[in-house]
């Protein structure tokens, strides 16, 4: 994988990507934003899904909105998707008969 930290900075990446090294270091393109950071998790937002990166002593090394990167370091015990989900619209008959 290229270095996330050598990409033009016009360029923003189609999709994402997700580089785990040993544990120890998390690479993610496609950042549209952070949601929340401390030391047990890092919740990032990316196309249409969360993405919770979770584990112990965890730092947001690298952030870039603009350019889609973060880099996660500290060490990681799980990755997960969780997707956003839209709100329904229900219509005044189907709220009404519930």
């Amino acid at each position: 994988m290229p270095n996330i930290q050598d990409k033009d900075a016009t360029a923003r990446p189609q999709g994402h990507s997700v580089h785990l090294i040993e544990r120890a270091r998390t690479e993610v393109t496609g950042v549209r934003d952070v949601i929340s950071f401390d030391e047990s998790a890092v919740v990032l937002i990316c196309d249409g899904f969360e993405l919770e990166i979770t584990g112990r002593g965890l730092k947001v090394s690298v952030l870039d909105v603009e350019k889609g990167c973060a880099v996660v370091d500290g060490c990681v015990d799980a990755v997960y998707y969780n997707e956003k989900k839209k709100p329904e619209h229900r219509g005044v008959l189907s709220r009404l008969f519930r």
